[in-house]
């Protein structure tokens, strides 16, 4: 079985005619629908700041984060923000309208970036295309993203699949498709009143279901709404399922899709990683008690020293192999065919 592992870096450089930092720039307007990374997840940009304007909340959080020092992450300052939460109210409803926040401007990324950026197709059509050759349907094909958007999924009709519903991304024999940190797509049905929930608008709702988060009752019962729900779907309030970006990383996804990948990972031979950071201890730890060494790794990053990176986290970790490291991105990785040469 081959594994590809999406990490926030193949979204960000998903445009095949589009790459980051080429001469071949979009208009800054466009530009600034390019999928975040980590790092640049509370910039000041113009979707941004009508998510934080809808949601103030997140105000003193974003002032926050956007000044950090260079040798601080997002991840480390979210951790500390979340220990903060211990015994705050306060910092609790804060990290709640977060997980709003992120649903929201990873959506308008994604809506604008595919208007414009890759309108004529991603890397991600280009890859499964790929995949679907290699495979011919004999070999069977697990894509682990911990990525909110849903290029992954727009990209699937490539191999014949069509996503409309949880059950979609697990229910083929020959493709898993696993979302370990959640969806824009998804939500989690909340157990609270939430008084003429169909007549309010969305930003009410979800405000009202922010400063009652000390209180309400989030489920396990993960709903499906390509819509981008923000706080009702299919007529019940609901929460953003994704996961807020933590040094100690948990999963947001229903537990089948949790109890699918322990299944696949011990078929795997081969993996290929795009624009990954492989800092999900979780993740690493999972692959590195299941999997059957050794095995095939390519690493695609953004060039070969962040590849190296990636390469250390692995073998710290306990996950033994022969490693292949890409030069630079997942443009250049695509448009070279060095996706043939691994496969083959």
């Amino acid at each position: 079985m081959l594994m590809v592992v999406f990490g926030a870096g193949a979204s960000y450089d998903s445009a095949p005619f589009y790459p980051p930092h080429s001469q071949s720039r979009l208009p800054a307007r466009d530009e600034q629908r390019r999928p975040p990374l980590a790092k640049e997840l509370f910039e000041n940009r113009d979707v941004f700041a009508t998510a934080v304007s809808n949601l103030p909340r997140c105000k003193a959080i974003n002032i926050r984060l956007r000044g950090l020092p260079e040798d601080t992450s997002i991840e480390q300052e979210l951790q500390k923000i979340q220990a903060e939460a211990e015994g705050d109210p306060e910092r609790h409803r804060q990290l709640a309208a977060v997980r709003f926040y992120l649903q929201y401007i990873i959506f308008q990324c994604q809506r604008g970036w595919k208007n414009r950026a890759v309108k004529d197709g991603s890397n991600y059509d280009a890859l499964l295309d790929q995949l679907r050759h290699w495979s011919k349907g004999r070999e069977k094909i697990c894509l682990v993203t911990f990525n909110y958007d849903t290029m992954l999924e727009e990209a699937l009709p490539a191999v014949d699949i069509r996503i409309e519903g949880l059950r979609d991304y697990i229910a083929r024999d020959n493709y898993k498709i696993i979302k370990l940190h959640g969806s824009v797509s998804w939500a989690r049905q909340v157990n609270a009143v939430i008084h003429s929930l169909d007549n309010r608008d969305e930003w009410d709702v979800a405000s009202e279901l922010i400063d009652r988060a000390t209180e309400i009752d989030i489920t396990d019962t993960y709903l499906f709404d390509k819509d981008c729900p923000i706080a009702r779907s299919k007529g019940v309030p609901v929460f953003p399922a994704v996961a807020i970006p933590l040094e100690t990383k948990s999963y947001e996804c229903p537990p089948d899709h949790i109890e699918t990948l322990e299944e696949c990972i011990p078929q795997v031979t081969r993996v290929l990683v795009i624009g990954w950071r492989a800092t999900e201890y979780h993740f690493l730890q999972l692959l590195a008690q299941k999997h059957r060494p050794p095995l095939r790794v390519m690493i695609v990053s953004g060039g070969y020293d962040s590849a190296q990176e990636v390469s250390a986290r692995f073998e710290q970790a306990g996950i033994t192999g022969k490693f292949s490291l890409a030069n630079a991105g997942f443009t250049n990785f695509i448009l070279r065919g060095q996706a043939n040469e691994f496969l083959q």
